[in-house]
């Protein structure tokens, strides 16, 4: 009888890592216990659910590349440490978020305010708050203001507060005076009756009545519903506000809640400016589920709202974003652990996706086919299709599930690298985002791969990797073009008016990526075209207005060579001859500042050390 067999990576005492396989009777519902030996096991093929390994990563990509792909023993094995070294090393934060049930409710009728405590008072924390009208067990606000802070609302009541607890001794005296019979035992003065005659503040000995008194409470709340006699507008952006119609959206989201960080921000390379309201948004455009604003100290994430879509972290051009899962630098790595066969199929899919195809194909051989997991395939980037088709891959394949739909971020990433191989290499489709049910009938041959390998290297950011992975398919096709700049948007040049630059390095502060470089000694400007993201951030901080963006991606080995934009002619002081600047800014700051009559505009002449030895000598004199 035929069973389901399973690779299990196991390390020896002596030999290091070792491939067993194993035989397991799958029952539906039953998960064996999986026991090595006298190996201790690493890893093993699977997938999720089938094995009771506490501990122990299971790994679907394994499991098809060694029922499928025709590979050799070595192969496997190298497969199987790339997979163990990824999962391992998948690190991002995980915790709990207990529920905040507090709510402030409000009604304009004392009657339908007691019956949603009544109703609802099991499962929220209540603050009940009549906007007209009084009542014994409520407080009337009289004016309501709510502002939205990092967690939470907080709401600002001003109320009607006419005893002084500080004096009050509950002598008595109060009661019996009130001829409309408006006070409570339980100090409560109901101003619907209450005719203001005073007389209740004539009779306390203690000075403890004021009618017209009134107090501030500030309450911290995590939501608020609005009855429909409430009788108050809030404002549409305030988050976390409820209709009466709406309780059963409030109940289903005060729940524990298992938060994981996997998508991040990296401030460090992200080109989105705080300061100017300009550069890079795509991450902010893309979201769905508005997860992604700035914040003081650049863009977060509101990890709540984040369905871990993957679509910010595809079309983000530095990296800054990053999906933690299957991060950059751990995907590069992966691909750097074994050696692809030129021409070789990639097919990459979530565990479920594999699952499905390994049970649709069970019984077919895919020859030089690499199998790979992806989570979220709609993380996936143009670094992550380049690297693969630079490592030997003939042809990528993404394998959609069927109740999705592909984003069109990895859509848009997916046709950008077919159009750069198709210039460079001729190539059709060398990446194919397709369903899960259309996998299996486009394993025909793929005739047009490079011969030659991208050799592994140390990985440093996005952008670098991208830099480092184009000029190797430009100087090995035999292709050269433009990439039309709908295609390309976060590529391109940058177009400089010399005449009008006064070199003052504004634009060079703004760029994270190093597209821009300032050259001290001999006061150049320069510019690399591949590593610029068409963020703006440095033509819309130019003073001057100097500065333009020419999106596209140009296909040819210039485009990935520093070139000089602006070269100034320098400043030196005229005592010591030492270089402070450039001519062009100086003339600037001196025509600025030519209408001011206190001061020496030929002390500008002078470097600040010579300055100041000048400045001395005039005062002497």
């Amino acid at each position: 009888m035929k069973s389901f067999t399973a690779c299990l990576l196991c390390r020896r005492d002596q030999t290091g890592l070792k491939l067993e396989k194993k035989e397991f009777f799958l029952r539906p519902g039953a998960r064996p216990q999986v026991q090595t030996g006298q190996s201790s096991l690493r890893l093993i093929s699977g997938f999720p659910g089938l094995f009771e390994a506490p501990d122990i990563p299971v790994s679907p990509a394994l499991q098809l590349n060694a029922d499928l792909g025709g590979w050799n023993e070595e192969m496997l094995l190298d497969i199987a440490r790339a997979e163990l070294h990824w999962k391992e090393h998948t690190l991002y934060r995980s915790y709990t978020l207990e529920p905040d049930a507090t709510a402030i409710v409000f009604s304009g009728d004392p009657g339908a305010l007691a019956g949603f405590v009544e109703t609802w008072g099991g499962l929220l924390e209540i603050t009940p708050v009549l906007t007209k009208g009084y009542h014994p067990s409520f407080i009337t606000a009289s004016s309501i203001e709510i502002k939205t802070m990092e967690h939470g609302l907080k709401v600002y009541l001003g109320v009607k507060s006419p005893f002084d607890l500080e004096r009050c001794s509950y002598c008595g005296f109060c009661g019996p005076s009130c001829p409309e019979d408006c006070l409570r035992e339980m100090l409560f003065l109901d101003f619907n009756k209450c005719t203001y005659c005073r007389a209740c503040v004539e009779a306390c000995p203690n000075d403890a009545i004021d009618l017209h008194a009134s107090e501030m409470l500030e309450l911290d709340t995590a939501s608020i519903i609005c009855l429909p006699d409430a009788g108050i507008e809030v404002a549409r952006d305030i988050p976390s506000v409820y209709r009466h119609d709406e309780m059963d959206v409030l109940a289903a989201s005060i729940c524990t809640k298992q938060v994981e960080e996997v998508v991040t921000i990296d401030p460090l390379l992200c080109q989105h400016s705080l300061r100017s309201a300009a550069g890079c948004t795509r991450c902010i455009d893309v979201c769905t589920e508005s997860a992604i604003s700035p914040g003081e100290s650049g863009l977060e994430i509101d990890q709540l709202k984040c369905i871990e879509c993957g679509s910010c972290a595809s079309t983000c051009p530095t990296g800054a974003l990053q999906y933690e899962r299957f991060n950059d630098r751990a995907f590069y790595s992966y691909t750097s652990q074994f050696d692809m066969k030129p021409g070789t199929k990639v097919v990459m899919g979530c565990a479920e996706a594999l699952h499905a195809f390994w049970w649709k194909n069970r019984s077919k051989t895919f020859p030089d086919t690499l199998f790979m997991e992806f989570a979220r395939v709609n993380a996936l980037n143009i670094f992550h299709f380049l690297l693969l088709l630079a490592r030997g891959a003939g042809r990528v394949i993404v394998l959609n599930k069927e109740e999705e739909e592909p984003k069109s971020a990895c859509l848009a990433q997916a046709g950008l690298a077919n159009r750069i191989m198709e210039i460079l290499f001729g190539a059709k489709e060398s990446v194919a985002v397709i369903p899960l049910k259309d996998a299996s009938s486009l394993w025909e041959p793929n005739s047009v791969h490079i011969t030659e390998t991208l050799s592994p290297g140390g990985f440093r950011t996005r952008r670098r990797e991208i830099e480092r992975i184009l000029l190797f398919l430009v100087e090995h096709g035999s292709g050269r073009g433009d990439v039309e700049p709908g295609l390309s948007p976060s590529f391109g040049r940058l177009l400089c008016d010399k005449e009008a630059c006064t070199q003052c390095l504004s634009c060079l502060n703004e760029c994270r990526q190093g597209a821009l470089k300032a050259h001290e000694k001999s006061l150049i400007l320069s510019f690399k075209p591949i590593l610029c993201v068409q963020c703006g951030l440095c033509a819309a901080v130019c003073p001057e207005d100097a500065l333009k963006l020419g999106p596209g991606l140009l296909l040819e080995r210039p485009f990935f060579q520093r070139q000089t934009l602006v070269e100034a002619e320098p400043a030196r002081c005229r005592n010591c001859g030492k270089v402070f600047g450039t001519r062009k800014s100086l003339e600037k700051v001196k025509e600025i500042l030519s209408m001011r009559q206190d001061l020496d505009l030929e002390l500008f002449e002078y470097c600040d050390e010579c300055r100041v030895k000048r400045f001395l000598e005039q005062e002497e004199e």
